[in-house]
């Protein structure tokens, strides 16, 4: 059975072990769509020697039950998680065994998740008062709002509605607000929200701007919200949660620098990062802020314009000849629909 302590740059044998595992899934506890249990129906232990679910900011799909079931199906799955630092960037944090939590990393990473929830549930309540104050004290609103058009009947219960309950209620696969209970709070899901509840009047943006996708509608909206009534910070290009970096670093948990590929543009707030861009980038993660690994096989890359894992392994292994800990190396896709056996 592999064991986190298996996943080093420096081990021999870390070419054979990337492709057998795949550490990084979301389950319907953030953005994904399969619930834990579907998830070990689907996922194969002939293909995959190590798995794990790395849902945003949650542990919510580590239960007793779940664990067990993985033991029963002889799934390895090792207990993670993904933490949002601001910014598009992620930290995957990692226990050491599969199918066990250990009495120290669900203190430690409950602690972690218990205040970041309650940092941006005040942040959120905010945001959902400005929207509130923003539809019944401005005058002047967007044309494409259906605000103008209902009876009080019908607006008190779109702000009752309108609440942090529902907001980390939105089933991103299915588009409707469900009954499991999310931490993670994005950007889209204040205008996801809003499409839900029936504020916008779609069809007015489509004639308008000549858009017809959900994803496409979504972005109009945010453009607009965001730019004359929103402020959300989290998501700012260049503007991570240094902090929350640097306790994460120092919590003495196991680390790893999620999709850097991804990450680099956003953090840097930059439409083109170079090579040595890139390679800076990780550099500063590892040494900085003391980040124990990177995923150097991510597979969901959409946009190569750099050899994003080639440059991650490499530069990962010149960093390792100082470091004095091991540094992980690992590999996920990402994962949020179906599973590809």
């Amino acid at each position: 059975m592999l064991r986190l302590n298996d996943l080093t740059i420096n081990n021999p044998s870390i070419h054979q072990i990337l492709p057998l595992i795949d550490l990084h899934f979301h389950s319907c506890y953030s953005d994904g769509a399969l619930t834990p249990e579907e998830f070990l129906e689907q996922v194969s232990p002939k293909k995959f020697a190590l798995v794990s679910i790395t849902d945003h900011d949650s542990f919510s799909a580590y239960s007793n039950d779940f664990l067990k079931l993985a033991k029963k199906n002889q799934i390895y799955v090792l207990p993670g998680v993904e933490i949002y630092c601001d910014s598009d960037l992620d930290i995957l944090v990692y226990d050491y065994e599969a199918n066990v939590v250990s009495k120290e990393f669900e203190s430690d990473i409950k602690n972690l998740i218990t205040k970041i929830i309650q940092k941006r549930k005040l942040a959120a309540k905010k945001v959902l008062n400005t929207i509130k104050d923003y539809l019944t004290k401005e005058n002047n609103l967007f044309p494409c709002l259906n605000w103008t058009k209902w009876s009080e009947t019908e607006k008190n219960k779109f702000l009752n509605d309108l609440n942090f309950d529902n907001l980390t209620k939105i089933n991103y696969q299915t588009m409707k607000i469900d009954n499991v209970k999310r931490n993670f709070v994005f950007n889209l899901n204040f205008i996801k929200l809003l499409l839900l509840l029936g504020i916008i009047d779609t069809d007015i943006i489509k004639n308008k701007e000549g858009v017809t996708t959900p994803a496409e509608i979504e972005k109009v909206v945010k453009k607009a919200f965001f730019k004359e009534v929103i402020t959300w910070k989290y998501d700012d290009p260049g503007n991570i949660d240094k902090n929350l970096l640097t306790e994460l670093g120092q919590s003495g948990l196991n680390t790893v620098l999620a999709h850097p590929g991804k990450s680099v543009y956003c953090v840097l707030d930059k439409e083109t990062v170079t090579e040595k861009d890139f390679c800076d980038f990780i550099i500063q993660m590892v040494t900085e802020y003391h980040i124990g690994g990177v995923e150097i096989d991510y597979r969901n890359y959409r946009d190569q314009k750099l050899n994003y894992n080639l440059l991650a392994e490499q530069t990962l292994k010149k960093l390792s000849h100082n470091s004095p800990h091991p540094l992980l190396a690992t590999a996920g896709s990402d994962t949020h629909r179906k599973i590809i056996n």
